[in-house]
């Protein structure tokens, strides 16, 4: 009889930094922005760590 071995699995939370400009820059070139949005996208488990998360971002406004 084989012992069962756990399974773990991570993951992360990425954060997209947006930049907005009046064109697209050549390459090399420099642009000045007109405007910046952060973007989060993310899945929360239905578990203790979910839950904790979730506490922790929403107090974060």
């Amino acid at each position: 009889m084989s012992a069962q071995k756990p399974i773990v699995v991570v993951r992360s939370i990425h954060t997209d930094l947006v930049a907005l400009t009046g064109k697209n820059p050549a390459a090399g070139e420099t642009v000045i922005g007109i405007g910046f949005q952060m973007r989060q996208i993310g899945r929360l488990g239905s578990d203790a760590f979910g839950a904790q998360l979730r506490a922790h971002l929403e107090s974060a406004g």
